[in-house]
């Protein structure tokens, strides 16, 4: 099994050198067709190994999960009521936002304060009774 190869290796490279290399297929390598029939094999057997098994990529699975979350939030965000003025100027994805972490505490507050409507704007200073 997959398992057992990989268990075969890491206790040969306790003591040696181990390298891998990826080998084309049909190419008359001594041992590839020996290799191929055994994976034709393999490929119809069960999942063999540590539980929980699962025959899905762990980088489909992150995929998955990713969109999920990004379809959670989209959803949560067009569906919460009021922040009027937020979702004119946000939107739950929108690329460049990372760029506001290179800015101080004091320009990300006030950056945040005018796409919100919240900063130091004329009608929100008239609102709190400072202007």
């Amino acid at each position: 099994t997959v398992w057992e190869c990989k268990n075969a290796l890491e206790e040969l490279a306790k003591r040696n050198k181990v390298t891998l290399g990826w080998v084309p297929g049909h190419e008359g390598i001594q041992g590839n067709e020996e290799a191929d029939n055994l994976a034709k094999i393999g490929t119809g057997s069960l999942l063999v190994g540590p539980d929980p098994g699962c025959g899905v990529a762990f980088s489909y699975s992150k995929t998955l999960v990713k969109d999920w979350d990004r379809r959670t939030r989209s959803d949560n965000w067009t569906s919460s009521s009021g922040l009027r003025q937020s979702k004119m100027f946000i939107s739950p994805y929108a690329k460049g936002w990372s760029a506001l972490l290179d800015l101080s505490k004091e320009d990300i507050r006030l950056v945040i304060g005018m796409l919100t409507g919240h900063g130091p704007l004329r009608k929100h200073l008239m609102k709190m009774g400072l202007s």
